[in-house]
């Protein structure tokens, strides 16, 4: 009798405190994107080995965008990307390998804040062809007409990535399969006091789920948030930092894309609002399918 009253005790306390659904979400992880839905969604990894270690977004033909501390400390002829691929450590068929001419990370990025924490792949010229002769599908840019609408609070964004599904799982021990997690933007105001620090800038945007239970993660550094129609995804953000993966009261930090509109298409040399030539995009477009994924960066750390 007395077992089975501490039993009972224990399954009443995992489903109050949550705790049970939060582990059990954990080892799940989140939904596998089972189709090569997203060909603009790199995994950089180094040249002379298959190792994954962030993610990137195709925004035209000879040109990647990711997170500066990922590629801070890169050397461009050591660095390479997969598209069109979902099993980041096995070959995939109709996989696009690309190489790298030059790695371009924001003039006033600080590592210690994260503040500006962008940079551009310039991609060598025959890779440049290569995309240009698949025709890749790239990622749109947020629009200015769509500033306010698609990053305003509450909106429903997706991020994804190869990154670890839980926090606390050992060093570099990555997703193999690309997943997708829905989340929604967490109001400006709302961000800066859940952290109570200095480090959100207004070149910083937020996102979060409001059960606390799905998130990007260590890995996921560099990839995308981006908000979905259907017929286009539009990048809203670029996977940062933030506290823990998934943590309580910390919604992940992303670099947003709509504060370095001009510096991309300064670098580039490309008009945007020309190439990307976008669908007006107000809110009768934004939907929520309800797409899941898995958890983020830890203590202040990379994702």
């Amino acid at each position: 009798m007395k077992k089975i009253f501490i039993l009972f005790f224990l399954f009443n306390f995992c489903f109050s405190t949550k705790i049970f659904a939060k582990i059990l979400l954990r080892i799940i992880g989140g939904n596998i994107v089972t189709e090569k839905k997203y060909p603009w969604i790199g995994s950089l990894m180094y040249k002379d080995r298959r190792e994954h270690f962030c993610g990137s977004s195709l925004i035209a033909d000879g040109w990647l965008v990711t997170a500066a501390h990922c590629v801070k400390s890169q050397s461009y002829s050591n660095t390479r990307a997969f598209l069109n691929i979902l099993d980041k450590n096995e070959n995939n068929e109709g996989e696009i390998e690309i190489f790298i001419d030059e790695i371009i990370p924001h003039e006033q990025y600080n590592g210690s804040t994260y503040v500006n924490d962008i940079a551009l792949l310039k991609l060598t010229e025959t890779s440049k062809n290569k995309i240009k002769d698949l025709n890749v599908e790239k990622v749109k840019l947020i629009s200015t007409e769509q500033i306010g609408v698609l990053d305003k609070a509450e909106a429903p964004v997706t991020v994804a990535g190869w990154g670890k599904t839980d926090e606390y799982a050992p060093e570099y021990d990555y997703s193999p399969i690309l997943l997708e997690a829905d989340l929604q933007i967490r109001g400006q105001e709302d961000c800066i006091s859940d952290y109570s620090i200095n480090n959100i800038f207004d070149s910083s945007i937020c996102a979060y789920d409001p059960t606390w239970w799905k998130d990007s993660c260590t890995g996921d550094s560099g990839g995308p948030l981006f908000a979905k129609n259907d017929q286009e995804e539009i990048l809203i953000g670029i996977v940062s930092w933030a506290e823990g993966c998934a943590q309580p009261g910390f919604p992940g930090v992303y670099a947003r894309v709509s504060s370095f509109l001009n510096w991309i298409e300064e670098k580039t040399g490309i008009d945007f609002s020309q190439e990307n030539n976008s669908q007006s995009f107000t809110e009768t477009h934004i939907f929520n399918p309800g797409w899941h994924l898995f958890s983020l960066p830890g203590k202040f750390f990379e994702k």
